[in-house]
């Protein structure tokens, strides 16, 4: 446990709650600063139908490349403004002036545009926190059910959990830094085991608070330690919690020049991943809002070894290169993250209505009914929340993961890394959604992974993912039979071949050690269905070989029953089950033979599996479809 220190401390946030963490290093340079715009000064506008709001004394101005500080100086000098914050390696200075309505603000706007060696003159614009609604959940993430399991669920986060803990003795994580630039960050008790730490002071403690709550959500859908039963971190959880410093820069208000010294700290600070689940943008933006975009563009290009991740707008219009900031910006070490999981969050190929959408978001998360920690009550029951807010640092904690195993990853790499291993999405949807296991497995693989990793995820050596369904039946699954007067035999899923069928024929299943000794059973017309005996043999067949003892055996009574299944894997753009993993019993009578003896034994057998079920799917109206998705835990519509 991290040792907890109380103290009082009075700071622009207010009152709030420190706990000690690593310090870090590479410092950035201190002549990185943002002030926090005046409430009293905030003046709003309507554009498309939304608020859009900024201090009526503040500008942010962006100087041409080759700009000095002394320059800028000057300029403010010429239009009466004093310089209160500024990123001198991009040519971004704020400016605060005497001004006190928005007309004399946009005066001194076209004035600062006239200055020399001045680009361009920008308001200092409130950002938009891009969250929509939330509500209650259940439990944590291993005991949510149905719908409220959806949104980790359309991720792969199941099946890389015990993936991960398995193999995790043979795996190397190294440590990773993520950024979260937000409203603030509360909820010290779920991130204990994290090391927490302020992006502009890092001073080795942390001040914790968030009034809006909207940053301690997202930074706990990346790093929360689930110490106290609420939200785990996928990040945290897949690569270990002291594997990730958690790094915090912005305010309530989310202003323009904050959450640019915010990036630009971040780039100094030499961070790998930044999350930005904010923006600036409207289908028809509103005033001055190319130079807000461009200021965006010029630090990020700036420091090219820092991964970028925005969300995109919460408004269903598409992006273009002029509409949104910093979402829709075209950078190699930038991501732009879209949502999508339907209406309920259980559709993962179909958009997030809200969502802004088009050619320039690079891949797309769930947006709708995402598991987040409650800021209220951070120990307990978790919100579900619906936004792109939470859709982005899905991706940042891929982005995090992967960085992780291959610390030498460009962000470049990173992101076409993400962008390769995905599933698709709905016809109508123009990019691809993110999962977790598959860029997991194959960074694990591509890393040259020990060989013990490798015989779980890429058996056949091919140097391509196994699907992640079937490894997690390898490292689960385990199925037995006992033959009397014969031998008892053990099937390792993770050693052995054993797997099985399903499809509107009906169905097999087979289980075949080294060649040693083998079982097959299958039954044609049969319609899967749980708790079910299906007869032997009138219904299934079965067979029994055994090289070793030189025995045949058929199966002559008994029957064979499925006692549960659960999903864990469906097909990526018609979202079917395409993997389930079964557990069955076995139990009758075989007459067996051991030639070239004409003799035949009667050896009764009972057995056990558990084993992954390939379903050959057509449509989800095909009965077995419809069986699968009432019956499996997993299931669509289980109750």
């Amino acid at each position: 446990m991290v040792k907890k220190l109380f103290v009082v401390m009075l700071v622009c946030i207010g009152l709030a709650f420190v706990f000690s963490c690593d310090g870090g290093d590479d410092d950035p340079q201190d002549d990185i600063f943002a002030q926090s715009p005046d409430p009293s000064k905030i003046e709003t506008i309507m554009q498309d139908g939304r608020e859009f709001k900024f201090p009526v004394n503040q500008l942010v101005i962006l100087m041409e490349d080759g700009a000095t500080e002394k320059d800028a100086s000057a300029v403010a000098s010429a239009i009466g403004a004093n310089i209160v914050g500024q990123i001198p390696s991009t040519g971004t200075y704020q400016l605060e002036l005497p001004t006190t309505t928005a007309a004399e603000l946009e005066a001194v706007a076209v004035r600062a545009e006239a200055q020399p060696k001045v680009e361009s003159a920008s308001y200092n614009y409130l950002g938009q926190l891009r969250e929509t609604t939330a509500c209650k959940a259940n439990d944590d993430n291993d005991k949510l059910t149905a719908a409220r399991r959806c949104a980790l669920e359309n991720i792969q986060y199941y099946q890389a959990v015990p993936i991960v803990e398995k193999l995790r003795s043979s795996i190397s994580f190294s440590k990773v830094k993520v950024a979260v630039l937000d409203s603030g960050l509360d909820g010290a008790s779920q991130f204990e085991n994290t090391s927490v730490n302020d992006l502009v002071n890092d001073n080795g403690m942390f001040l914790f608070g968030d009034d809006k709550g909207h940053g301690t959500q997202v930074a706990g859908i990346i790093a929360a330690d689930n110490g106290d039963n609420a939200v785990n971190g996928i990040a945290s959880r897949i690569v270990g919690a002291s594997n990730i410093g958690i790094y915090y820069c912005g305010e309530a208000q989310v202003s323009l020049a904050k959450m640019l010294s915010c990036a630009a700290k971040a780039g100094e600070k030499k961070i790998d991943a930044v999350n930005m689940s904010f923006g600036y943008g409207a289908e028809n933006p509103p005033p001055r809002f190319a130079a807000t975009r461009s200021q965006w563009v010029r630090v990020m290009a700036k420091y090219p070894g820092t991964l970028y991740l925005a969300a995109a707008d919460n408004k269903p219009y598409v992006l273009t290169l002029t509409n949104d900031a910093p979402a829709g910006i075209q950078l190699g070490n930038m991501m732009t993250v879209g949502g999508v999981g339907g209406a309920d969050g259980c559709d993962p190929v179909k958009e997030y209505a809200m969502s802004a959408r088009g050619s320039l978001i690079d891949i797309a998360a769930p947006a709708v009914n995402v598991p987040v920690l409650d800021p209220a009550s951070p120990d307990g029951t978790p919100l579900l929340g619906s936004g792109n807010s939470f859709a982005a640092p899905i991706v940042t904690s891929i982005a995090a993961v992967i960085k992780s195993i291959n610390p030498a990853l460009k962000p470049s790499e990173i992101k076409k890394f993400i962008m390769d291993y995905n599933y698709l999405t709905s016809s109508e949807v123009n990019y691809r959604r993110a999962v977790l296991a598959l860029p997991l497995e194959q960074m694990l693989i591509n890393k040259g992974a020990a060989a013990v990793v490798l015989g779980y995820i890429d058996r056949d050596g091919d140097r391509i993912y196994d699907e992640p369904g079937v490894v997690v039946d390898r490292i689960c699954s385990r199925s037995e039979v006992n033959v009397e007067s014969e031998s008892l035999y053990v099937f390792e899923s993770a050693e052995e071949d054993a797997g099985s069928f399903l499809n509107a024929m009906g169905f097999g299943v087979i289980m075949i050690k080294d060649g040693t000794y083998s079982f097959s059973a299958s039954c044609s017309g049969c319609a899967f269905k749980l708790d079910t005996d299906f007869p032997i043999p009138a219904k299934v067949g079965i067979s029994y070989v055994d090289n070793a003892l030189n025995n045949i055996g058929s199966g002559t009574s008994g029957a064979l029953k499925f006692i549960s299944c659960v999903v864990v894997q469906r097909e990526g753009l018609s979202n079917m089950p395409l993997l389930l993993d079964i557990e069955g019993t076995l139990r009758g009578v075989f007459e067996v033979m051991k030639p070239p003896s004409p003799d035949v034994y009667i050896r009764p057998f009972t057995g056990k599996f558990n084993l992954f079920m390939v379903v050959m799917a057509m449509s989800p109206s095909d009965e077995f479809v419809k069986e699968i998705e009432k019956s499996c835990h997993g299931g669509l519509n289980r109750p």
